[in-house]
């Protein structure tokens, strides 16, 4: 608990607050001398904000997403479809807690598809960056997206994961999956892979009638999350004048 009562704007400090903390000082407004407060990851505008204003960021800042993985879309050389592979997608490696909030994938259209897709989040069976394929029951879905709305030409399209699928993934290994079943021959979704020797450590995997994989390629993708570690702790004030 961080308490401001009496306090001057110069000696108002929070130290290692977790959210539900409550800081309190006398007056309603908190009017600042410059338009800004310097903080760890944004910087929000406080200027004559009520402390109620103030306190709500304080006490329900949760972080900031980050890209956690990812293997840039400049280095895509091939593609896949979906017309035989319903299930197309790479493993991937995770060395710290995070909370998955969305992943990018870098596709497009050709024809007129429609319906939606998802990506799903696999625990995986055999050695990423070799053999690896999903396991088990998904660990997370994300939200549908309605395939219709993509365009032509190749475009990182982002997958929001929500609510109770927004899942804290430990250190380990993993594998997403773009999955899309309502392709024919002149409607589907081709997604950007590099098989030219990525530098990438994962490997691809998809699915027809079984799992297959292939070493040395990988698809263009980004993987984003809050760092669990961090993730509820506020904005610090630690060391920080009032400009």
């Amino acid at each position: 608990m961080a308490n401001f009562t009496n306090q001057t704007k110069n000696s108002a400090t929070i130290l290692n607050s977790r959210k539900g903390g409550i800081a309190t000082w006398d007056d309603s407004i908190a009017t600042w001398d410059d338009s800004s407060l310097t903080w760890n990851n944004n910087i929000p505008d406080f200027t004559n904000q009520t402390k109620s204003t103030v306190l709500s960021y304080l006490n329900t800042y949760t972080g900031d997403p980050t890209s956690i993985v990812s293997y840039n879309e400049i280095n895509r050389s091939n593609n896949l479809d979906t017309t035989t592979h319903s299930k197309i997608g790479e493993s991937f490696t995770i060395t710290e807690n995070i909370k998955l909030t969305s992943l990018k994938i870098y596709c497009h259209k050709t024809g007129l598809p429609t319906g939606n897709a998802v990506v799903k989040i696999y625990n995986i069976t055999g050695i990423s960056g070799i053999n690896a394929y999903p396991i088990g029951t998904e660990l997370s879905t994300s939200d549908n997206f309605d395939v219709s709305t993509m365009g032509l030409p190749y475009f990182l399209y982002e997958f929001i994961f929500s609510g109770d699928n927004q899942v804290i993934l430990s250190p380990g290994n993993y594998c997403f999956q773009f999955e899309y079943s309502g392709s024919d021959s002149s409607n589907y979704i081709n997604i950007g892979t590099d098989g030219s020797i990525p530098t990438y450590n994962g490997n691809l995997s998809w699915y027809s009638t079984s799992w297959s994989t292939l070493t040395n390629n990988s698809l263009c993708f980004y993987i984003y999350g809050i760092l669990e570690d961090t993730s509820e702790l506020p904005p610090s004030f630690i060391n920080q004048t009032k400009n």
